[in-house]
């Protein structure tokens, strides 16, 4: 490209893309100060983005998509006050973003969008300043784009925002309720950003919202968006996350139809965690299925063989119940496998739930001293200490001693056999007893004490 292009003052429009002979160094085009459009889409330039932009102070729209520029966007970029638009797609450019940018104050649409990173970078807040921004690209910056697991803060700001798009952006973070603030919001796209938590009700209430796509998160449920105002016109992708079918049941009619203009919702994954579930010994197991949902869901309990996974008999609940426990079920694994008979086309299968026998001790309280000292308990009625505290799996007995809690603590159930120097206290604000049982006082009526006190913020807790 040849530096005699500054000789055209008037030039208003220069564009030159999909030309992969262009190769050489762009020349210094600050001369061109009525330029209002400079378009270098899909280009093999590879070379560093041009500092001289920031000197054409009539721009309103940059395009450098698929150019192959390298560095940064300028320090100065913010000078290009008639800015409109300004496409950074598909480069190999730095993860930097000036400060500067958000003195672009007439700028409409911005997209910004990487091809190869090599650090992690954020946002400047000083975008929030953009408040003429309509439509806002930031995608497929996976890991790279550090929003510190929380929702940018600065977009609540963009009112005039009609397109947001965070695709494969990594945030693991929650969609914030004050999105629903703004009004002007005709499209979110959040796909394959690692959402999770809820979708908040105020999405509800973006009239105009006509297309939601969530596909690729962590979501374990969906709002009923047949109350949407926009139901009939609203495009919805929730695939490839964890719903239940109770939440895709409710955003179908009656018939299994769907109410909107689309509504995909397969696939679904399944979960990859493992959930330990605590039995006691000779008690009954009642394993709690965490995807239950549905009116229309069939449930199979399956249990792992260790080669494949068996339908077990006479299990087709949502929950799993299994009789007296014995030590022979210690790590026997399950699974609960869902069909719905309204939704045909898709198995859901629950969390991998591992049986994990416990065997309850008792510990007995044989001198004063903090629960936490493991030299006041015993595992006999006046037997020598162990060197062992109780778990949140034992019972505890308490007679002639006073014990003091003063850190977070727990246990089966607590026996108190009340004397006169009988003394349970839970002092202090960082002491906590959570017992997971009972808490029994024994002969309370023969001494005149207080035998359980909890002073100076501490807390007693029985589930």
């Amino acid at each position: 490209m040849p530096p005699s292009l500054n000789n055209l003052q008037n030039l208003n429009f220069l564009r030159c893309f999909n030309n992969s002979k262009l190769q050489e160094p762009l020349p210094d085009l600050s001369s061109l100060q009525k330029l209002s459009t400079l378009d270098f889409y899909n280009n093999s330039l590879n070379e560093p983005f041009p500092a001289w932009i920031s000197n054409l102070s009539s721009l309103k729209v940059i395009r450098f998509d698929l150019t192959g520029v390298t560095g940064s966007l300028p320090d100065d970029i913010g000078r290009l006050t008639n800015l409109e638009r300004m496409f950074i797609t598909r480069n190999a450019m730095s993860a930097y973003i000036p400060e500067s940018i958000g003195q672009l104050g007439n700028l409409y649409e911005l997209k910004l969008k990487r091809i190869t990173l090599s650090e992690t970078f954020t946002m400047p807040a000083s975008m929030g300043a953009l408040t003429n921004l309509k439509i806002l690209y930031i995608e497929d910056y996976e890991d790279h784009l550090d929003f510190g697991a929380t929702f940018p803060e600065w977009i609540r700001n963009l009112e005039k925002l009609e397109d947001l798009n965070l695709q494969n952006t990594w945030l693991n973070a929650e969609l914030p309720e004050w999105i629903g603030d703004l009004s002007q919001l005709k499209s979110i796209n959040m796909t394959g950003s690692f959402m999770e938590g809820n979708i908040p009700n105020s999405v509800l209430d973006l009239e105009s919202l006509a297309t939601l796509s969530l596909s690729n998160n962590n979501y374990e449920s969906l709002l009923n968006f047949k109350s949407h105002s926009n139901a009939s016109n609203l495009s919805i992708n929730i695939s490839s996350n964890l719903l239940d079918f109770g939440s895709i049941e409710s955003n179908l009619n009656a018939d299994g139809t769907i109410p909107f203009a689309s509504f995909t919702y397969f696939p679904q994954n399944s979960p990859d965690s493992t959930v330990q579930n605590h039995v006691f010994l000779n008690e009954s197991a009642d394993v709690q299925n965490l995807r239950a949902g549905g009116v229309n869901t069939l449930y199979q309990w399956q249990e792992w063989n260790g080669t494949y996974w068996l339908n077990v008999d006479d299990q087709n609940s949502a929950n799993l119940n299994l009789p007296t426990i014995t030590l022979d079920d210690d790590g026997r694994r399950f699974r609960c496998e869902m069909t719905n008979t309204l939704i045909t086309n898709m198995t859901l299968y629950s969390e991998e739930y591992v049986i994990q026998v416990i065997i309850p001790q008792t510990f007995y309280a044989i001198s004063d001293g903090n629960w936490s000292d493991p030299t006041i308990w015993s595992l006999t009625d006046g037997g020598t200490t162990v060197g062992q505290v109780p778990t949140q799996f034992d019972d505890v007995e308490i007679g002639a001693f006073q014990v003091e809690v003063t850190e977070v603590v727990d246990c089966r159930g607590v026996n108190i056999s009340a004397a006169n120097n009988t003394l349970l206290l839970v002092s202090g604000r960082e002491a906590r007893l959570t017992v997971n049982g009972e808490v029994t006082i024994l002969n309370q009526g023969a001494v005149e004490n207080k035998i359980v006190q909890v002073t100076n913020g501490g807390k007693l807790e029985c589930k």
